[in-house]
């Protein structure tokens, strides 16, 4: 990462940061979808038959434009099952390292027919701003390629699944929080970098 890339990112990050659409336009809407979530995560952990509903609902939600819509059927109809549902308990609320859980909720995306790695990433990073979208926020291949390149950061490796791929994302978006205060920007926490990264493309 030269000087001279980062300090033409965060110049561009500055710009985002000052726009009063911002924080309406790109924050709130997840945050709200965040509470969706919640809905289901809640009826998860309990085991009432609202489970299904809750979670249908918060993925089909107009705040839900994370995960390509062509995968959310598929996803729904593999979420009716029994496997599925201790899946989602077990990413949402395993004892194990985040890594490890989040690991295997992207192998059992298997059992829906999705084999993409760039479906499973995006599947699994959005199902996780349950626990909080400011921590973990939605990771898209495509649109963290392009400002990989703009910050000169290592890209993704062809051979990276996507667990791999979600640790070197948010690698990249805690290297940019601690590095921005040298650029004159306070970056609060993932989510509002991640907007920064999601920009390169302007408002969407």
């Amino acid at each position: 990462m030269s000087l001279d890339q980062l300090r033409a990112f965060f110049s561009e990050a500055a710009a985002y940061l000052r726009d009063p659409r911002f924080q309406a336009a790109e924050v709130e809407y997840k945050l709200r979808f965040q509470g969706e979530l919640r809905f289901a995560m809640a009826a998860y952990r309990s085991g009432t038959t609202s489970a299904l509903p809750h979670l249908t609902a918060a993925l089909r939600s107009p705040n839900q434009n994370m995960i390509d819509w062509r995968v959310v059927q598929p996803l729904l109809e593999w979420c009716r099952h029994s496997k599925a549902r201790e899946a989602l308990k077990a990413l949402w609320f395993g004892n194990g390292a985040l890594d490890s859980r989040f690991g295997q909720f992207v192998a059992d995306l298997g059992q829906a027919g999705i084999s993409q790695t760039g479906a499973r990433l995006s599947i699994t990073s959005t199902i996780l701003m349950g626990l909080s979208a400011k921590e973990h926020p939605p990771i898209r291949t495509q649109k963290f390629g392009v400002a990989f390149v703009q910050a000169g950061y290592p890209p993704f490796h062809r051979d990276q699944d996507a667990t791999a791929r979600y640790s070197h994302a948010l690698r990249f978006l805690d290297l940019l929080i601690e590095r921005a205060p040298g650029y004159g920007l306070e970056l609060r926490h993932r989510l509002e970098e991640y907007e920064r990264v999601r920009g390169s493309h302007g408002y969407t």
